[in-house]
């Protein structure tokens, strides 16, 4: 089975029409460029509103400390202006005015700091045309500004540089294929398509954080809380295990689930950035070929959160190796229903949950179900989601 994703080219992304879709990618390309290159993820700021007047911007990403920039954001404090339409010469220069000719609050701001102005674009245009669109700009800031900024950084990223971009991070360069191209990969997923797993519930009822049966401790909310929290470190490695029916992939799923709120302020924007680096790898990719896809990662220094379905031990011990290696800058996550420990790897041992969990997952799947049956299947389930969802079902059969 072929875990190489698709591809992204500039025709690609020349075909995006939707504004909203266009900016959802930048905001995966600037949260995978900022985790990649160890930015703090306060930086980020990808408004929700893009029909609302912002002052010419939809982006933006600033830091203090470490690098001066990275391949694809040029400045330390570099704004975006995501455009899912033609950008000739003359848009351009009139992109940066506001309506009474001078310059845009948000791009003064920017350029006044230092930074830069790029302008994120589906036109495909390279030589010639992609110096029109840059002499556009810089007209249009000599004259909205004139003698201010002379020599500002501004930049024209178009369908081909910005393909570029998307294939330098496998986990963008799925979501793109997925959400974009319209082919999802048969190795790799996002977690969005992960999500849509039906065997994962995740229409029928929303997760349950609460407690275990044996009301140990941790909960399950401390359980994913802990397995998010060591993801988060490059060459980190947590294997998760229990039996079958516990539900182990889904409370995966919701250790990265992402933020429902698009601001991403503070501890969201975390949350946020370790969603977009997730790749999950179902259970029918093949071991060998997974290996030589993790070590191209490897040796290409790619950014991801490998999530990695019935992983046996010898498997997990394979891949721990490639991730732990100095040159990695992924994490792993494996699940199996092997209880056996790998090495001294971190492992998280799931355990059934309790009544109050079962009976909260009964009435949000079927709240058709009397409370009569939802006792005898909370006493049957012994704490496994999945037997409750299952005998749910048939009851209501």
């Amino acid at each position: 089975m072929n875990t190489t994703p698709l591809h992204i080219t500039a025709a690609h992304i020349s075909q995006i029409k939707s504004p909203a879709q266009f900016v959802e990618l930048l905001r995966y390309l600037l949260l995978a460029e900022a985790r990649a290159n160890e930015i703090a993820m306060r930086g980020v700021h990808v408004p929700a509103q893009l029909t609302v007047s912002d002052g010419g911007e939809d982006a933006r990403i600033e830091w203090q400390g470490g690098r001066e920039s990275t391949d694809y954001v040029p400045r330390r404090v570099t704004m975006f202006q995501s455009k899912a339409t033609s950008m000739p010469k003359g848009k351009c220069l009139a992109e940066v005015k506001a309506d009474d000719g001078t310059l845009k609050p948000a791009i003064r701001d920017v350029l006044a700091k230092g930074g830069a102005y790029v302008i994120f674009c589906t036109d495909q245009c390279t030589g010639s045309r992609l110096r029109d669109r840059l002499d556009g700009l810089e007209q249009g800031i000599r004259e909205a500004a004139p003698g201010e900024f002379a020599g500002a950084k501004l930049e024209f990223y178009d369908a081909n540089k910005i393909a570029n971009w998307v294939n330098l991070h496998p986990s963008v360069q799925v979501w793109a294929s997925e959400q974009i191209v319209g082919t999802p990969t048969a190795g790799f997923c996002s977690w969005e398509t992960w999500s849509r797993n039906p065997d994962l519930h995740v229409s029928e009822y929303s997760f349950v954080p609460g407690p275990l049966r044996d009301n140990g401790v941790p909960g399950l909310a401390e359980i994913m809380e802990s397995i998010a929290g060591t993801a988060a470190a490059p060459r980190s490695v947590v294997r998760v295990v229990g039996l079958s029916g516990l539900g182990k992939t889904r409370l995966v799923l919701e250790a990265f689930r992402p933020p429902t709120s698009t601001t991403l302020a503070n501890g969201d924007l975390q949350r946020a950035a370790l969603a977009a680096s997730v790749l999950y790898v179902p259970a029918a990719v093949g071991r060998a070929e997974l290996t030589r896809a993790i070590i191209g990662f490897r040796d290409r220094q790619i950014s991801a959160v490998l999530v990695v379905d019935e992983c046996d031990p010898d498997s997990h011990r394979q891949l721990s190796n490639i991730v732990r290696h100095a040159d990695s800058k992924m994490s792993l996550v494996s699940l199996d229903f092997d209880l056996e420990r790998v090495g001294d790897d971190p492992l998280v041992k799931l355990r059934p949950v309790s009544d109050e969990v079962i009976r909260s997952i009964l009435a949000q799947a079927y709240p058709g179900l009397l409370e009569p049956d939802v006792g005898r299947i909370t006493t049957f389930a012994q704490g496994f989601p999945l037997m409750a969802v299952g005998l749910g079902r048939d009851r209501l059969a």
